[in-house]
């Protein structure tokens, strides 16, 4: 582990001194339980990448770039190019969920230590009998089975609002807790004169 604000180098993280805002993963669209998530910019889908090593996908822009663009994360992820729309990008940002904190290395050694993260399934399973697997699976598939079944027009409409909604809840909440942090730095390092 090094030290902020250095570059990562091979097999090494560099600890950002920054706690992970509790809103972040919510925000990215992430909704798995993992504990490491993998967060950067793609040009191939122009979209913020989300991967917990088991599930890589496109995640939600509106909370990574309110969370990228705050002049004070800005400040902290200056040396490290986490991918935009022209460039996939050197590095990642590595979350640890358990810890709060957040991390930067090198693309291929972030998306390694995801993916060797124990998926959730797994840790589920680990003690659990053939039979006993083969009944989770069966009531997870009668599950998703009642998920599936069609929805009203009404019904969708007031999902998409409860998740607008959250979403602008939780950005207003990173916006005040970046903000605030901003704040404090700047109240503990006066104007040089």
């Amino acid at each position: 582990m090094r030290v902020w604000p250095a570059l990562p180098t091979p097999g090494e993280l560099v600890r950002l001194p920054l706690p992970c805002p509790p809103q972040l993963v919510e925000l990215s669209g992430y909704d798995g339980s993992g504990r490491l998530i993998a967060l950067w910019w793609s040009p191939f889908a122009d979209q913020l990448i989300v991967s917990d090593g088991s599930l890589t996908a496109t995640g939600r822009w509106r909370g990574w770039l309110c969370f990228c663009e705050h002049p004070l994360v800005g400040l902290f992820l200056e040396p490290y190019r986490l991918g935009d729309s022209d460039d996939e990008g050197e590095h990642r940002l590595l979350v640890d969920r358990y810890l709060g904190t957040l991390d930067v290395g090198l693309a291929r050694d972030v998306e390694q230590l995801v993916a060797a993260q124990p998926s959730e399934l797994h840790a589920l399973t680990a003690e659990l009998s053939a039979s006993e697997r083969q009944l989770l699976l069966e009531r997870a598939l009668d599950l998703e089975a009642e998920r599936g079944r069609t929805k009203s027009v009404a019904q969708l409409n007031g999902d998409v609002r409860a998740v607008q909604q959250r979403e602008r809840e939780l950005l207003k909440q990173l916006t005040v807790l970046l903000d605030g942090a901003q704040q404090a730095v700047c109240e503990a390092f006066p104007p040089r004169e």
